[in-house]
């Protein structure tokens, strides 16, 4: 395994979630420049590099340009992994003052990619009822900002779960992880703090809850709009109060495909 090349005191974060289980709120909660930074969805594992709007931005008052280094990256990547670029390149930029970085993936098929760069690296697992992803999933794409692909329904849906549920089993019988469901950092006030703990995270308090989805596009802007700037308990068993029977009745065959899911993270049929 490769070691770290820069001298980070602090393990690199990884947060393994699945779509819609807060990992952009949780990445949210544990970024806060010049201290720590949460990638997300960079799908640096793939050799590809997403940047998120105003990432840019919040990097360059630290001397880096993050779009110059994106292309050269992309450029080169044959010959150099952005893996290897952004841990030999970027980290001696940010480092010092920047004390601990990560991403957040909800996608793991490369995620050994991640962990031969950084052995040491802390994992976080995301979950949430599987009811609610599929209610969540069904309004983004029915306002127009979801990144659904194809048709739409609860075989679909379960299949692409337990897909990357597979891949979180994988994970944890290879590396100690965290086990956080969406519910519980929503609801325990311990939650973040045991979070905090579990990565060795430099900060006092809580990040910038809401830049994200703030100054993102207009799906994160919604929802920031509901939220605001706390982790609020809004979205908890949205599938209990929706009010479209159509809906809830696909959200419980969803469920019903995910058995094993549903018995790792402790959902039950009647909360």
């Amino acid at each position: 395994m490769v070691a770290s090349s820069v001298g980070f005191p602090r393990p690199f974060i990884y947060i393994a979630a699945l779509r819609r289980t807060g990992s952009t709120m949780l990445s949210e909660a544990l970024t806060a420049l010049p201290h720590s930074f949460i990638f997300r969805e960079p799908h640096f594992s793939r050799n590809k590099f997403s940047l998120k709007l105003g990432d840019a931005d919040r990097l360059r008052p630290f001397g880096v340009d993050l779009d110059q280094l994106r292309e050269q990256w992309l450029e080169n990547r044959t010959e150099r992994p952005i893996l290897t670029a952004l841990q030999e390149e970027l980290l001696p930029k940010l480092f010092p003052p920047m004390q601990q970085w990560g991403v957040k993936e909800i996608r793991h098929k490369n995620w050994r990619c991640y962990y031969q760069r950084f052995p040491g690296m802390k994992v976080i697992l995301m979950g949430r009822d599987p009811r609610d992803i599929y209610i969540s999933l069904f309004y983004r794409q029915k306002e127009g900002y979801g990144r659904w692909r194809g048709p739409y329904n609860p075989a679909l849906v379960a299949a692409d779960l337990n897909a990357e549920f597979q891949r979180q089993l994988e994970i944890a019988t290879t590396i100690d992880c965290l086990s956080v469901r969406y519910e519980d950092l929503c609801q325990d006030s311990q939650a973040f703090e045991k979070i905090k703990r579990f990565v060795k995270c430099p900060l006092q308090g809580i990040g910038n809850i809401g830049e994200f989805l703030g100054n993102g596009a207009a799906g994160g802007r919604r929802e920031y709009q509901l939220h605001g700037k706390r982790i609020t308990t809004q979205r908890v068993r949205r599938w209990q109060v929706e009010t479209n029977a159509t809906l809830v009745g696909e959200a419980e065959q969803v469920f019903e495909l995910m058995a094993d899911y549903c018995r790792y993270w402790g959902y039950q049929k009647i909360p």
